[in-house]
């Protein structure tokens, strides 16, 4: 049992295992130019190919000795790790966080959205935050990332109420166009003495849709329904078309992708009222429904005129036959005697005069009473 007490003695020496000389890493220097939006490092050694990663959220490789990865965005309002990892050849990674911000965080403004309306209007609207110094002025600043361009808002407003007595304040662009709609939009929102939220999105994925204008034309036979889409950077849709008549309603659907303006023939109107909505060719975002639009269509006239005419047709073809029947019996030929004929002046004869020598005559007969002699 001595033994024992000496061998965990020497366990306890032993352990950890001495370790090697620690050997330089093969990248070093990790940093940020902010101007660039780069993330930069120097390589030593043999590097094959480096990871790049903002947050752990969609990492970038790129061939080693390029010594930096383009970043698309740099986030300025909440800190966040920003990592460079060798994937390829000793395996190496180094990190940092920025930005270092000072202040309190729950004093930032809050619930900063935007959206695109109305075609050419973009609003953005934020309200205080919860530990916000009391008359905090903000600014909000929009940033094209693939341009760089940046515009401040000048139509500022606000409105007070909402929860806990915060304030609501808002911002509005004139000139939507100016920003690339497939292209990250930066919006950022600071203030006096609080640190400044921000958001990133696309202008096609904040445009809220108006609904469709809805108009057309009818008649006896086909109601012409149309309708239009004024939508900045959607273009095509599909449709849910709803036709009341009287109590009944249909649901028609027009598939997309269809253009911005559309139509829909219906047989048989009657007088009906329509009310169309949009969908989205991703699905994402329906329209508001239109309000309903009347269609007062005249009724289709009874076709009369169809037994009319066969009565008509029915009364000739019987005069005609009594016509015929009545020209075949003597009594018909002295009540209607026939019209005088006309004599050929080349043949010297009356037209027709062969023909009544043919004809048997028709004679008279009348009674005879014999009388005997006295």
């Amino acid at each position: 049992m001595a033994a024992l007490p000496l061998a965990l003695a020497l366990l306890t020496v032993a352990w950890p295992p001495p370790t090697r000389p620690a050997q330089d890493p093969p990248i070093a220097n990790v940093r940020l130019d902010p101007g660039t939006r780069r993330l930069v490092w120097d390589e030593r050694g043999n590097v094959s190919e480096v990871q790049c990663s903002v947050d752990q959220d969609t990492p970038m490789r790129v061939r080693g000795g390029s010594g930096f990865c383009q970043l698309h965005v740099v986030p300025a309002c909440r800190p966040s790790t920003f990592t460079v990892a060798v994937t390829r050849g000793p395996r190496y990674a180094a990190s940092f966080r920025h930005p270092e911000l000072a202040g309190d965080p729950s004093a930032a403004p809050e619930r900063l959205s935007c959206w695109v309306h109305d075609w050419d209007l973009l609003t953005c609207r934020w309200t205080e935050g919860r530990t916000a110094p009391k008359g905090a002025q903000y600014r909000l600043f929009w940033e094209d990332l693939q341009s760089r361009q940046v515009w401040e808002c000048e139509r500022y407003g606000g409105t007070h109420g909402g929860t806990h007595d915060s304030t609501h304040f808002q911002c509005e662009f004139r000139d939507v166009g100016r920003g690339h709609p497939e292209e990250l939009q930066r919006f950022l929102v600071n203030g006096t003495g609080v640190p400044c939220a921000e958001i990133f999105v696309e202008l096609g994925a904040i445009e809220r849709l108006d609904a469709p204008n809805v108009t057309g034309s009818c008649n006896q036979t086909w109601a012409d329904v149309q309708w239009h889409m004024a939508a900045r950077f959607q273009s095509d849709f599909s449709y849910e078309v709803v036709v009341h008549r009287g109590s009944r309603s249909e649901k028609h659907t027009v598939s997309g992708p269809s253009p911005a303006g559309s139509q829909m023939l219906l047989p048989n109107p009657g007088n009906l009222r329509v009310r169309v909505r949009a969908l989205t060719f991703d699905q994402r975002f329906w329209s508001p429904w239109s309000p309903l639009k009347s269609f007062e269509c005249e009724p289709a006239r009874a076709q009369v005129w169809v037994p009319a005419t066969l009565s008509a047709l029915g009364t000739l073809a019987a005069l005609a036959l009594l016509l015929w029947t009545c020209s075949r019996s003597p009594a018909a030929r002295r009540l209607l005697p026939p019209v005088p004929r006309v004599k050929d002046p080349l043949g010297g004869d009356f037209q027709g005069e062969r023909e009544a020598e043919d004809r048997p005559e028709d004679c008279l007969v009348a009674e005879v009473q014999v009388v005997g002699e006295a």
